[in-house]
């Protein structure tokens, strides 16, 4: 009896060792795998990675997945945001002194032109002068001299420098994602002096 107790013993040991060396080969495999470009995030807060094909109205978002044997249509009404991986910075020589509010939840950063009780009138680095009528503002924020944005990202994982290679941190959806215990670091290029 106590044979066959030790034997049932060692067996559980076996399938409980097999079943954890195979689910961290498998963690380890999903880990290695290169994750998709961009996410398609949707209203009721479903997620859906891969690449953007195409938009229009007729048409609707065309979205590239890896497990799809064809491109996947949807209908605009349904999408809450597109995510875009490995986006590269802007660099403008124009500096935001406002941001607009929207009563429809936009923002935007920009420079006051000119205000009347019909229209604003703002010039912003990607679209130049545009107007928008003053009933659809929810609020101007100023911004005092000297405003910058410090840090603003991460858009890739170039730069960053993990303790455990590539497996310890994962960037994913605009986003670091901590997979295994590691560190992630990288060096900032912030000025020393501030305007006043």
């Amino acid at each position: 009896m106590a044979k066959n107790c030790r034997s049932g013993k060692a067996k559980a040991k076996t399938i409980l060792v097999a079943a954890y060396l195979s689910l961290a080969l498998w963690s380890a495999a999903l880990a290695d795998s290169a994750p998709a470009a961009g996410v398609l995030e949707f209203l009721d807060g479903a997620s859906l990675h891969g690449h953007l094909h195409s938009m229009s109205p007729e048409r609707g978002v065309s979205w590239e997945h890896p497990e799809a044997k064809q491109l996947i249509e949807f209908r605009p009404v349904n999408i809450g945001s597109i995510v875009f991986d490995n986006v590269k910075p802007i660099v403008t020589q124009s500096k935001p002194t406002c941001r607009f509010r929207f009563l429809n939840g936009d923002e935007l950063y920009g420079n006051l032109s000119a205000i009347s009780e019909q229209t604003v009138e703002l010039e912003t680095w990607f679209g130049g002068n545009l107007k928008a009528p003053r009933a659809s503002v929810h609020s101007i924020s100023f911004f005092w001299k000297g405003f910058a944005i410090l840090y603003e990202g991460p858009n890739n994982s170039e730069g960053w420098i993990t303790s455990k290679g590539s497996h310890g941190w994962q960037y994913r959806d605009a986003s670091f994602v901590n997979v295994r215990p590691g560190h992630n670091r990288t060096r900032f290029q912030i000025a020393r002096e501030f305007e006043p």
